[in-house]
């Protein structure tokens, strides 16, 4: 069974996606992100997995934020929206330990 971590990492790298969800501070963010090679910058491309696969936690995505045209990241283990191609999937939080 895929975990939420792939799942939403899968998504990423095949989609522009809108992700909603809760920062740590308490404020609703709405990102429109992606990991999908052919939407990232040129500069970026050859080391986008350097940069992904750096993350500290599976708890949170290292993602390339398309308004701000940065990398961002966002916690996994809150509730969250992740919405793609027509399609929106809805995330309940849970403890860190049940993410991976």
């Amino acid at each position: 069974m895929i975990n939420r971590y792939e799942r939403i990492r899968k998504i990423l790298k095949n989609n522009e996606t809108i992700v909603s969800f809760v920062k740590l501070n308490g404020d609703l963010r709405t990102m429109r992100c992606t990991l999908k090679p052919e939407l990232l910058p040129e500069d970026t491309r050859t080391s986008v997995e350097q940069v992904v696969e750096s993350e500290v936690t599976p708890t949170a995505v290292r993602v390339w934020d398309l308004e701000k045209t940065a990398w961002r990241s966002f916690r996994i283990d809150g509730e969250l929206h992740v919405s793609y191609d027509n399609t929106t999937i809805h995330f309940d939080a849970v403890d860190s330990e049940e993410v991976v």
